[in-house]
């Protein structure tokens, strides 16, 4: 790939080549217009993107995705759509990954599974009663999901005046918190925690969790499936990249925007880290909002009130990442696919020892459990996440500290990794910051309507992304992609 743009003058550039802005580089490239792929790391996919290490390659962020059927209760899915519109579906294998999720808290141990009766099972096992009105509950998260799906495609404002009628539990449901909507359906705490344990998905205790988010996250899993690709998840965000080039777009890799230029009130390219200025009408951006409203953006080309507007907005959670390689039977040992270890049953004081610089919760995904072919035979693929406590960014000191923690807990449910880890790095595994993980937190105000939209006050500056709407997650990154794409497209 390059490192700067071959041309001087483009229809169309991206800044950033996460799924967002890949999707809609793609599309945009398949469509005729000339595009310029701008990525400031030294490979495309952003959370998606592997990292390496020697002859690994390991998912870290993203790790579970959905949407990507034809034939799903929903109709085709984004990621799908994507594949299929760009001509590359064959170039994915999606594996389904079954049961999607372990749950394990003190004195118990449970598994999420796709398929309503096979997710009620499950849960029922583990909590004989109290769940009487769970598949009221199915029901709801099923009729939000689609109303989401069906408010995402709207194409015509007019349409807006329909969703009322067309679905009222997206209006009623959309500034309600997780916690209150679930004490409704599940009265009994031991079993609401059961039902609520993919909260860590999302970065928010109940509490303070948008049930609108919640339910459409478990609408998807459940209805749809989870699923990993073969070779990596990596893969996906690699054929689109391949597709993008392929159809003459121009992706420059370890090439940072340190400026979105702007004359008067309307985009007019972008300026690279050595200084070279390239032009185009429109600028479409998946970089954070504070850096493009604060510094890529001069504070002059943006309104007093939308630049505090996003001042005001609350990001959401970092995270640290723990990657190894171990010769221990994972799967033998009760580890299937991904793993959620909670330090307590009450997910308040989860979120309390997080806040004072504890572990809290912790996921634990082991990627060769869906596909052994990651790594020679015997050996195993782990990579383990947690949260970072406040919004200011660490040191790497810090980062290194927070990541020891999480190898201790690890090793407290794993009794000795420690003797059992293969890769030839110091200490036997690579640490990793992420963060903001979900752009802006997913509180009811910050989901849907209240993100960003993807127009801005500057004409032809475009956001894209999990910072813009619908969401967070790999599904709706591609699905802002996709709106991003068809808006351009269609003038």
């Amino acid at each position: 790939m390059a490192k700067e743009a071959a041309d001087s003058h483009y229809d169309v550039i991206v800044v950033g080549a996460g799924m967002g802005g890949l999707t809609a580089a793609a599309l945009l490239a398949k469509a005729g217009k000339k595009v310029f792929l701008a990525e400031k790391d030294p490979k495309p996919g952003g959370y998606v993107g592997a990292l390496v290490h020697g002859p690994h390659q390991f998912d870290t962020a993203a790790r579970l995705i959905m949407g990507c059927t034809a034939d799903s209760p929903f109709g085709p899915g984004p990621i799908f759509t994507l594949l299929d519109r760009l001509g590359v579906g064959g170039k994915c294998e999606f594996i389904k990954v079954q049961p999607f999720c372990t749950m394990r808290l003190p004195g118990s141990s449970f598994q999420m599974w796709t398929g309503r009766q096979a997710f009620m099972d499950g849960l029922r096992r583990e909590c004989p009663t109290g769940l009487e009105k769970l598949p009221q509950l199915l029901d709801l998260c099923n009729e939000l999901y689609r109303g989401v799906l069906a408010f995402s495609n709207l194409s015509s404002p007019w349409g807006l005046l329909k969703v009322p009628f067309q679905f009222p539990a997206l209006i009623r449901y959309r500034n309600a918190a997780m916690e209150n909507v679930l004490a409704r359906f599940i009265p009994d705490g031991r079993a609401r925690a059961a039902v609520a344990s993919l909260w860590p998905y999302i970065g928010l205790t109940p509490s303070r969790a948008s049930f609108l988010m919640w339910a459409t996250m478990m609408a998807s899993y459940i209805e749809e499936g989870a699923f990993f690709c073969r070779g990596g998840l990596h893969r996906l965000a690699d054929v689109v990249a391949g597709s993008f080039v392929e159809s003459g777009g121009e992706l420059a890799l370890d090439c940072a925007v340190t400026k979105i230029l702007v004359k008067g009130r309307t985009v007019s390219g972008v300026r690279t880290a050595n200084g070279r200025e390239v032009s185009a009408p429109i600028v479409l951006s998946s970089a954070d909002p504070r850096l493009v409203f604060d510094e890529l953006v001069e504070r002059a080309s943006v309104p007093d009130r939308y630049r505090t507007g996003v001042a005001r907005l609350e990001p959401s959670i970092r995270a640290v990442n723990v990657s190894l390689v171990t010769d221990l039977d994972m799967p033998a040992l009760g580890f299937g696919f991904e793993t959620l270890v909670f330090e307590s049953w009450d997910m308040e004081e989860v979120n309390n020892r997080i806040s004072a610089g504890g572990i809290g919760v912790f996921t634990l995904t082991v990627t060769t459990a869906a596909d052994p072919s990651l790594a020679p035979p015997g050996w195993h693929l782990v990579s383990s996440a947690a949260a970072l406590p406040g919004d200011v960014k660490p040191s790497r000191e810090a980062v290194k500290r927070q990541g020891a923690r999480l190898l201790d807990e690890i090793v407290k449910h794993v009794p000795g990794l420690l003797d059992h880890l293969v890769l030839s790095r110091p200490g036997g595994y690579v640490t990793q910051e992420f963060g903001p993980i979900y752009g802006w937190a997913a509180t009811p105000r910050q989901i849907g309507r209240g993100r960003l939209g993807p127009r801005t006050p500057i004409r032809g500056l475009h956001l894209v992304g999990h910072w813009t709407q619908p969401g967070h997650g790999v599904l709706t990154a591609v699905l802002s992609g996709l709106q991003a794409a068809g808006r351009i497209m269609g003038g």
